[in-house]
């Protein structure tokens, strides 16, 4: 009786510590954004996916953690700022030792922005601060 209840509770464990976890997924998305950098001293990347569903996720090689979902009018003047930016005809800068990237795919585009400075107004910026709004909690 003993190994059957602690076969159940493993088993429940193992269910329930990986709900939060989903494949980090691109081809054929209706959307997506990725955003985040690499390089730097440990050219480690830190990667995010914000999905249709409104939920946030951490990018971790082929696994994606759960970060936050945002509410339906975040996203949706996140679409809107996409858009109003000209995100498509956005161009990428010349790689440094830190670079930021911002990927939006939707059903009918998939374009990728990349550069190294973060300072300034410019519409990758502006982009890639609200981005990172997303990654925190509303109180």
């Amino acid at each position: 009786m003993n190994h059957t209840r602690l076969a159940v509770v493993t088993a429940a464990l193992l269910l329930f510590s990986c709900t939060q976890t989903r494949k980090a997924t691109a081809p054929g998305c209706d959307f997506e954004i990725r955003f985040g950098r690499t390089g730097g001293f440990t050219n480690i990347p830190v990667e995010y996916a914000l999905f249709e569903n409104r939920k946030v996720y951490r990018i971790r090689g082929d696994e994606s953690v759960n970060v936050n979902r945002i509410r339906i009018k975040e996203m949706k003047e996140i679409k809107n700022l996409v858009d109003s930016l000209g995100f498509r005809n956005l161009e990428s800068e010349k790689p440094g030792n830190v670079n930021y990237f911002i990927r939006v795919c939707t059903a009918d585009s998939d374009h990728r922005v990349s550069w190294s400075e973060t300072g300034g107004d410019n519409p990758r910026n502006i982009l890639f601060r609200r981005l990172l709004d997303t990654l925190r909690e509303e109180p």
